[in-house]
């Protein structure tokens, strides 16, 4: 088949995934006692939001279909490989650059540092079981652990999408 124009596969594209992730929303606030299925079932909720957050690559998917070319070569081409694993402790270390800068300016200006989980716990009543500072590190050093595996694999379709198809497709 002819390739797509531009405009008709951006169409497309946004035409599909806003279609979809439209679509989870409204079953999401459709569903009867909506705000009990947020507090008992928070997993199902969560497991919504991640196929939601596939809407973008399914959009892409189609289009690929669509135009019967290349599809594998063009979703490496748009994100979908393992990419330079010489960049993941750079990756990994901005959050923890930026905390630090954050905690230097304050410092700099005179502003109070506190710790954010002291925070976290009073606001969710939970039960300080270890010492605040040794929190926070098991909170930043697992939440590197998160974006690494489960957090990756749930942004991938969007960064597909967005940042690799229609990046590609704008420029």
């Amino acid at each position: 088949m002819k390739a797509l124009s531009k405009f008709l596969k951006i169409s497309i594209y946004i035409a599909i995934s806003f279609s979809l992730a439209y679509l989870i929303d409204l079953y999401i606030v459709m569903t009867p006692y909506n705000q009990q299925i947020m507090s008992m079932y928070p997993l199902q909720v969560q497991l919504l939001i991640v196929c939601r957050m596939y809407t973008p690559f399914i959009a892409v998917l189609i289009i690929l279909l669509i135009e019967r070319r290349g599809i594998l070569s063009r979703l490496k081409s748009y994100g979908l490989k393992l990419g330079r694993l010489r960049y993941i402790p750079i990756a990994l270390s901005i959050p923890y650059i930026m905390y630090g800068i954050g905690i230097l300016y304050s410092l700099l200006i005179g502003l109070p540092i506190q710790n954010p989980i002291l925070y976290i716990l009073s606001k969710f009543n939970i039960p300080k079981l270890l010492d605040l500072n040794t929190m926070l590190v098991l909170i930043l050093a697992f939440s590197a652990i998160a974006g690494l595996s489960i957090n990756a694999i749930a942004a991938i379709g969007e960064e597909i999408g967005w940042r690799g198809f229609l990046l590609d497709e704008l420029y």
